[in-house]
């Protein structure tokens, strides 16, 4: 799959498109693109986006910085983004 087209298919997935800024769609697309630089299966970037706050604004903080952080372990380890270790 082509990144443009791993970005349209999760943004397919994304529910409530409509009632979001359309700045922060833009901002969704960007970080899908940075789930495909990184080798996030769809499944698991559509899942690390749910957990934002312009998906899922109900969510608290707390709980979805703790859900992204479990999605993403596997893909960076104890790697954080920009190749950093920490």
């Amino acid at each position: 799959m082509e990144r443009q087209e791993y970005i349209d298919a999760g943004m397919k997935r994304i529910q409530r498109l409509d009632d979001i800024n359309p700045a922060d769609v833009e901002s969704l697309k960007q970080s899908f693109g940075h789930c495909f630089d990184d080798k996030f299966t769809l499944t698991d970037a559509v899942r690390y986006m749910r957990c934002t706050e312009e998906v899922n604004p109900e969510l608290s903080e707390e709980r979805a910085l703790a859900r992204m952080a479990e999605i993403a372990a596997p893909y960076f380890g104890t790697r954080k983004r920009g190749g950093k270790t920490g």
